[in-house]
């Protein structure tokens, strides 16, 4: 996961005074290793991978890429043009308590 949060960090370094944004390729990469991360180890560092995780998906969804649809089985979710039936994550509601 540093691995490519570092390469990541250099794309957006390569660019000088013109930074790019990472592209949503990059960004499905990143998420991706977050989340085996996440699933893959118990404790704290764990913790961190699955907020990574989320922010990433927050961020896929603001740039149109979501990441599996209404009434699918999970097996058979794949990243995709977000449409009105697409999964989203919304961080702006507050969380129910």
């Amino acid at each position: 996961m540093r691995t490519t949060l570092a390469a990541l960090a250099l794309v957006v370094a390569a660019g000088g005074a013109e930074a790019t944004e990472p592209t949503a390729k990059q960004l499905i990469k990143a998420y991706t290793a977050a989340d085996e991360a996440c699933r893959g180890s118990p404790g704290d560092s764990s913790a961190a991978e699955c907020d990574r995780r989320t922010r990433l998906n927050s961020r896929l969804n603001q740039i149109g890429r979501c990441y599996g649809k209404e009434n699918q089985d999970r097996s058979e979710f794949a990243w995709h043009a977000c449409t009105s039936h697409s999964n989203r994550s919304n961080d702006l509601v507050p969380a129910s308590r």
